[in-house]
């Protein structure tokens, strides 16, 4: 039976971390060149503090050097063009993917801008067709609701078996366990990702049916 599979973004892909390191990095490259401060000292006020923006805005008001706002803070961040990578798993999956000819999607949850940043960044537009990038800022279905995965389907050429690999367990794979498909969990192995992967308490419709530890054990779904 032919084979679709939809991938997630954020720390499936790539490391989520990595964008956040280079937001931060944007906002106080920005915000050091429009008030003739250090950028390093700014960002280490980011790192160190319990919540990175409130903390820079807490010191920028300390120092008297700016009225920032949160609002201004965050549009530099989600706005800027990320200095991310791809995953060396992820190179070599979507390779093999796109030279066996096999149909892949991508649904992934965000802010039209943001997420196609990411998306440019990490070179994504060689492997996924225009048509198949749902991204929840631009349809309005977001992970929590059944109709990013329909919409999948439903472009699909049936009969197929239909295939998710995500990360997190919190709002991933309950969807598409509930319309019938294949769910597959890449563990976080280096214990970074932004959202933990304890399925201990679990509900069974949320959890993954199969865990991999390395990207390309997808390829092993198709023979």
């Amino acid at each position: 039976m032919a084979m679709t599979i939809a991938f997630d973004l954020d720390d499936t892909l790539y490391k989520e971390k990595n964008f956040v390191e280079s937001g931060r990095n944007a906002v106080a490259e920005a915000i050091a060149k429009a008030t003739c401060t250090d950028a390093a000292t700014l960002r280490r006020v980011m790192d160190e503090g319990a919540d990175a923006f409130d903390a820079l805005l807490d010191f920028l008001a300390s120092k008297r050097i700016s009225d920032y706002t949160i609002a201004e803070v965050l549009d530099i961040y989600r706005s800027h063009k990320p200095d991310i990578r791809l995953d060396g798993e992820a190179e070599a999956t979507l390779t093999e993917l796109h030279r066996r000819g096999t149909d892949i999607a991508l649904i992934t949850d965000g802010r039209s801008l943001t997420q196609r940043n990411k998306i440019e960044a990490l070179g994504l537009y060689r492997f996924f067709a225009p048509d198949r990038i749902h991204i929840s800022g631009e349809t309005g279905a977001d992970k929590h609701t059944p109709l990013a995965y329909m919409n999948v389907a439903n472009s699909a050429v049936a009969p197929r078996r239909l295939v998710y690999v995500g990360d997190n367990p919190a709002k991933d794979f309950v969807n598409a366990n509930l319309a019938g498909w294949t769910t597959v969990m890449l563990r976080d192995s280096d214990g970074i990702n932004v959202h933990q992967q304890n399925l201990r308490n679990v509900p069974s419709i949320y959890r993954p049916k199969i865990v991999i530890d390395r990207l390309t054990e997808i390829l092993k779904l198709i023979h």
